[in-house]
């Protein structure tokens, strides 16, 4: 777990605990910011951009990047709170097919990134499809069914992200 540095709206610099519902406490009390759950999808254009990938190809399908000025945060396992259920953690899990329906391969990757207010980007976390998929494994040609992942096994970050 790593302790973060966050700016107070002065500038003066403010130790943050390593923890994620004092990190949710200091955004909604100190710096008057509200929690909003969403959920992205590819209709969700200010945040998500979808690119193709060539069949047979492996690159970068999906960006979803926090716009400047707004932050994002994800609860990682690190920060579930002793005892609790680890699905507490929040979790990323995505179905990605072609136009036929078929999964795209599980080694393309999907990228987290913060947009800063000078137009830089700071890559947050850069994960392999297979990861995030929803499907344990994809159907056989012997026409067996796909086999979705349980709640269990969805892609949990080990560390919080935030920006």
């Amino acid at each position: 777990m790593a302790d973060y540095n966050i700016q107070s709206m002065e500038g003066a610099p403010l130790v943050a605990k390593n923890d994620y519902t004092s990190y949710v406490e200091y955004i909604e009390n100190v710096l008057g910011g509200r929690r909003e759950q969403i959920t992205l999808d590819e209709n969700y254009t200010k945040i998500v951009a979808l690119a193709d990938v060539v069949a047979g190809a492996t690159g970068n399908f999906i960006d979803i990047t926090c716009p400047a000025g707004q932050k994002f945060s994800i609860m990682g396992v690190q920060q579930i709170p002793r005892g609790a259920d680890a699905r507490t953690a929040h979790s990323l899990r995505i179905r990605a097919a072609d136009t036929a329906d078929a999964d795209i391969s599980f080694y393309n990757k999907m990228r987290l990134t913060k947009e800063g207010i000078t137009d830089s980007i700071t890559n947050i976390a850069r994960v392999f499809y297979g990861d995030v998929s929803l499907i344990k494994q994809a159907a056989l040609a012997l026409g067996n069914a796909e086999q979705l992942k349980t709640d269990l096994e969805w892609y949990r970050f080990n560390d919080w992200a935030c920006n």
